[in-house]
């Protein structure tokens, strides 16, 4: 499966509830721990398989679920290519490739904030971008 599968297990187990009251909190619950990493080719903006089967996963869900009004945002980087500004480039690149492959898949592009951070951060972490919830506080949306 792919990196995020035991999400897309744990959110599916809780949206087949039949309580769909509680479904909605624990769905909200699930996805305001989601922070999840997305794989690209090394020096450019091609996405890996496993990060194409991770988007849909994600556009999947949040079609289904939209009237949670979660919005996600997406954080592209970049491995060191020389110059900042080329590495500024190719996340903002990577970033912009996340956000079409979502909106392509049928996710609202207002649901989407993007944008490139250049480098990635120190901790070492190997992906090209991170796309996250922004508004799991709002969650608490009645029917």
């Amino acid at each position: 499966g792919t990196p995020a599968e035991p999400l897309f297990r744990s959110v599916r187990a809780v949206v087949n509830k039949n309580e769909e009251q509680q479904a909605s909190q624990d769905y909200c619950h699930v996805l305001a721990e989601f922070n999840q990493g997305i794989h690209f080719n090394p020096y450019t903006s091609t996405l890996t398989q496993a990060a194409k089967d991770t988007l849909t996963g994600i556009a999947q869900l949040q079609i289904a679920n939209k009237a949670h009004g979660l919005r996600y945002e997406i954080k592209g980087y970049a491995e060191p290519v020389g110059k900042p500004a080329i590495s500024l480039t190719l996340s903002e690149q990577r970033a912009m490739t996340v956000k079409e492959f979502l909106v392509r898949y049928g996710v609202s592009i207002r649901t989407l904030i993007y944008q490139g951070y250049g480098e990635l951060p120190e901790d070492g972490a190997e992906f090209g971008a991170k796309i996250a919830v922004l508004n799991a506080q709002s969650c608490s949306i009645t029917y």
